[in-house]
């Protein structure tokens, strides 16, 4: 039996990336850490999803952070497999973007995937429709702290007295405006 050099070449190509390639690339192409690769790579259903949120953003970090932290903790506590996950990967893309512009902050894209999970919206119209849209205009932060001293003036005259519980109490409601 004698095997044609060009026949184990076509089938090679027919051929999945293989484990170690695949955290070979990761690693270098893409500069994750031997250990986010790894966990990307643990099963092929993570590998696939990862390297189809990487159509839709360069951001190879956080598709891995997304993907060993919210994601792994989504499915653990809904006994899910990676292929049952209801948000595509687009739209974990989307959320990455919209981190990135600076429109929602790390915390409150938790929430819109957590939302995402739950309903057929893109992030960006749950961003939109909760109003999660993170405020980055100074002056308008500004006005809103000004008017949180304002409404709590005796949290003012505690925090001047040393009492530092009482900035925490400033902050939340800073926060909550």
């Amino acid at each position: 039996f004698v095997v044609e050099k060009d026949w184990v070449e076509e089938i090679k190509k027919q051929m999945p990336e293989l484990p170690d390639a695949r955290k070979e690339r990761l690693m270098g192409k893409l500069g994750l850490s031997e250990y986010d690769a790894e966990g990307v790579i643990a099963r092929i259903a993570t590998a696939n999803y990862f390297d189809e949120i990487l159509k839709h953003t360069d951001d190879a970090k956080s598709a891995a952070n997304w993907i060993l932290g919210d994601i792994a903790a989504y499915l653990n506590n809904n006994n899910l497999e990676m292929q049952d996950l209801p948000v595509d990967a687009k739209n974990v893309a989307e959320m990455i973007g919209l981190i990135n512009k600076g429109v929602l902050s790390s915390k409150l894209a938790k929430a819109v995937f957590e939302e995402r999970t739950k309903s057929n919206k893109a992030p960006a119209d749950i961003v939109k429709e909760k109003g999660l849209e993170q405020i980055s205009d100074s002056s308008a932060i500004e006005g809103i702290v000004d008017k949180s001293l304002a409404a709590n003036p005796k949290s003012v005259e505690d925090y001047k007295a040393g009492k530092d519980k009482a900035l925490g109490f400033l902050v939340g409601q800073i926060m909550r405006e």
